[in-house]
C-alpha cells in the first residue's frame, strides 16, 4: 500500500475522484511491472501525470463528482434491499412453506397438509428432483483476445463480476460479424452467472439488460431454465446452494464446483402455480433492479467523461453546480 497525502496545491477530494478516473487507471496500469503479481513502483508511481486546475475549480469539480458518486451509492443500496426483498419472500414460501393458502393464510402455519420426502416435509403437490430437472448448465468459451474490438458485442469476462451485477467500464468486444459464429454463447436477461474456476470462485451475478446482446466467456456456468416461468424461483434456490457451500467446513467444495455433482443435486421443486405466483411478486422487483443497474452504469460513465472536461474548461462548473 502507498499512503498519498496532498499538498496544499490540491484538494484531496479532487485527488480521491481524479485517482479513480479511467485517465488515471489507465496511467497506472502503463508503468505498471510484474508477471505474476503486477503492481507499481514508487518511483514510477511519482511520475504518473495528474491534471491539476486551480484550487476553486479542484473543489468544484470534486463536489460535483461526489454528488455522482452518492446517486451511485444510493441506487447500490436501493439494489440491495430489493433483492433482500425477494430473497425473503423466497424464504418465507419455498423453505419455511408459509405461502398464503387459499385464504391468503400461511400455508404451513395454518395447518396446510406436509407429505414426506427425501429432503424432510414438503407441501402436498411438491416433489423433489435434481438441478438437472430444472435447469441447463452451460459452458462459456474461450475468446481470442486477437478477435477483441473497441466497439461491438460484449464478451462477459469473470474480470466484469463486481459490486453483485456487470460491471461495463472493463467489457471487451467481438465485432457482430465474429460473435455471429458463437450463436449458443449469447446471454439473455436475468440468466444466472456463475465463476467455478479461480480465485472468484463462487462469484454469481444476474445478466442485466444493459450489458445485451452480450457472449458468456470461459470460466463461468450460466443456468438457463428448463421453463421460462422456472428462471426467478431457479436464481434463488441457487443463491441458497452455493450460500450453505460457502459456509460448509467440509472438504466438498472441490465436487460442487463439478457439473456432474451439481446436476444431481436433490432439490425441493414446487407445484408450478406457486411459482408462477412468486414471479409475478419477483419480476417488479427485478424489473427496478435492473433499472437501477442502467442508471449506475449510465452515471459510472458520465462521471467518467465529465472529469477531463470539467478540469480542462470544456464545461462551465458554475453552470451545473452553483457555488456562493
Amino acid at each position: 500500500l502507498f499512503a498519498i497525502r496532498a499538498s496544499k496545491k490540491v484538494i484531496p477530494d479532487y485527488l480521491f475522484q481524479f485517482f479513480k478516473s479511467r485517465y488515471f487507471q489507465a496511467e497506472l496500469s502503463a508503468r505498471a511491472s510484474g508477471t505474476t503479481v503486477l503492481g507499481i513502483r514508487q518511483t514510477e508511481l511519482v511520475k504518473t501525470r495528474i491534471i491539476l486546475p486551480p484550487l476553486s475549480i479542484q473543489r468544484r469539480t470534486a463536489a460535483i463528482l461526489s454528488c455522482l458518486d452518492d446517486k451511485i451509492d444510493l441506487l447500490r443500496k436501493q439494489n440491495k434491499t430489493l433483492e433482500a426483498i425477494a430473497q425473503t419472500l423466497f424464504k418465507k414460501w419455498f423453505v419455511e412453506f408459509n405461502f398464503p393458502n387459499d385464504k391468503g393464510k400461511p400455508y404451513k402455519e395454518s395447518g396446510g397438509k406436509m407429505v414426506e420426502s427425501e429432503l424432510g416435509d414438503i407441501p402436498e403437490g411438491w416433489k423433489v428432483g435434481e438441478i438437472k430437472d430444472i435447469c441447463e448448465i452451460k459452458n462459456g468459451f474461450a475468446f481470442k483476445s486477437k478477435d477483441y474490438v473497441e466497439n461491438g458485442i460484449s464478451v462477459v469476462r469473470t474480470t466484469n463480476f463486481k459490486n453483485g451485477s456487470i460491471d461495463l467500464n472493463d467489457v471487451v468486444y467481438l465485432t457482430k460479424e465474429k460473435s455471429e459464429e458463437f450463436p449458443s454463447y449469447f446471454l439473455e436477461k436475468f440468466d444466472f452467472l456463475l465463476v467455478m474456476v479461480g480465485a472468484s470462485i463462487g462469484k454469481n451475478v444476474i445478466v442485466p439488460s444493459k450489458i445485451l446482446p452480450a457472449l458468456q466467456n470461459q470460466n463461468m456456468w450460466n443456468f438457463k431454465p428448463k421453463k421460462e416461468k422456472f428462471r426467478l424461483y431457479n436464481i434463488f434456490l441457487l443463491k441458497k446452494l452455493i450460500n450453505e457451500q460457502s459456509r460448509s467446513a467440509s472438504g466438498s467444495a472441490r465436487d460442487f464446483f463439478r457439473k456432474d455433482y451439481f446436476y444431481s443435486l436433490d432439490v425441493i421443486i414446487p407445484s408450478e402455480e406457486k411459482i408462477l405466483d412468486f414471479a409475478r411478486l419477483a419480476n417488479p422487483i427485478f424489473e427496478k433492479i435492473d433499472t437501477n443497474h442502467f442508471q449506475i452504469q449510465t452515471l459510472s460513465q458520465l462521471r467518467d467523461t465529465l472529469l477531463p472536461k470539467l478540469v480542462g474548461g470544456e464545461i462551465n462548473v458554475d453552470t451545473i453546480f452553483k457555488t456562493k
